[in-house]
């Protein structure tokens, strides 16, 4: 089946608004909606396209564990040869370990979870999900004010997964959308809470869900005018090590980033791009490990 062209190119702008937002260069906060778009994707695909698949934990743990267990000794590696603390992050032993030892890194067993438990719900009828899918989406984004201090208090990897929480149930909805009339009614209840409730004043959570719904539902409206010829399965499908491996090519740009902030955002993004490209390529049996 041919992939989404304009969803493809979705992806790779949002892995690169990832990379900005490691940067810490001005505008990294709205930034993060690059995550907030893989979040949605994920929990649409499930309940879109992919309603009627059943759990595949083979796939995930080769596709995703497998690569970010990689990854996570990669860079508590690193840590322990600059003579860092190999689990900067967390206050316990288990926030240290969900967290990683590098910031970017909790995101991957969260994603890894719920395509774990979304398919739990999904015998449930349409209409039932789309209720229960706006209902805590709406509630999530109308209590903002009362978890979102207190989850950047408590520090990671909590703070993230509240933050990430309405992206999950809202992209869940939009792919029940495609199925179920009242969801497309519904999916407007929460965006409604979130645009014109004390949500949108929140620094990470207003313009930055905005920006990456919006991105979303772009990418959905332009796919029947999207070029036939123009596939970019072959960049996009880099994307997920682009993820893992940026810290590093981020680390290498710096000096280029604190003289030109964008360029060298830009740079950092292309470089790894073309180190998993080069590795897909060249050691494909490397990367089903890395990337």
């Amino acid at each position: 089946m041919r992939r989404s062209q304009a969803i493809e190119a979705l992806r790779i702008w949002a892995a690169f608004m990832i990379v900005w937002f490691h940067s810490n260069i001005p505008g990294h906060d709205l930034a993060y909606s690059g995550l907030i778009v893989f979040l949605s994707l994920t929990a649409f695909f499930e309940f879109g396209p992919n309603r009627n698949r059943p759990a595949q934990p083979g796939r995930i743990l080769t596709q995703l564990i497998v690569p970010w267990l990689f990854w996570f000794v990669i860079f508590a590696a690193i840590n322990l040869a600059r003579g860092r603390e190999i689990f900067p992050f967390g206050d316990n032993a288990v926030e240290k370990l969900l967290t990683g030892p590098s910031p970017h890194l909790w995101y991957v067993p969260w994603a890894a979870a719920a395509l774990l438990a979304l398919p739990m719900v999904k015998p449930l009828p349409d209409d039932w999900l789309a209720y229960g899918l706006a209902a805590a989406a709406g509630v999530m984004m109308t209590a903002v004010p009362t978890w979102r201090p207190w989850s950047i208090e408590a520090g990671p990897p909590l703070s993230q997964y509240l933050h990430s929480i309405p992206a999950l149930l809202l992209g869940g909805l939009l792919g029940l959308s495609f199925s179920s009339p009242v969801a497309r009614f519904l999916y407007v209840v929460p965006v409604v809470a979130l645009v014109a409730g004390p949500a949108f004043r929140f620094t990470g959570v207003g313009i930055t869900y905005v920006i990456g719904l919006s991105m979303v539902l772009l990418a959905l409206m332009i796919e029947r005018f999207w070029p036939p010829r123009l596939n970019l399965d072959s960049v996009s499908q880099c994307m997920l090590g682009v993820y893992f491996c940026h810290p590093l090519f981020l680390t290498a740009a710096r000096p280029l980033i604190d003289r030109a902030p964008l360029p060298g955002v830009v740079a950092a993004f292309v470089l790894s791009v073309a180190f998993v490209y080069a590795i897909r390529r060249i050691v494909p049996g490397l990367a089903t490990l890395t990337t």
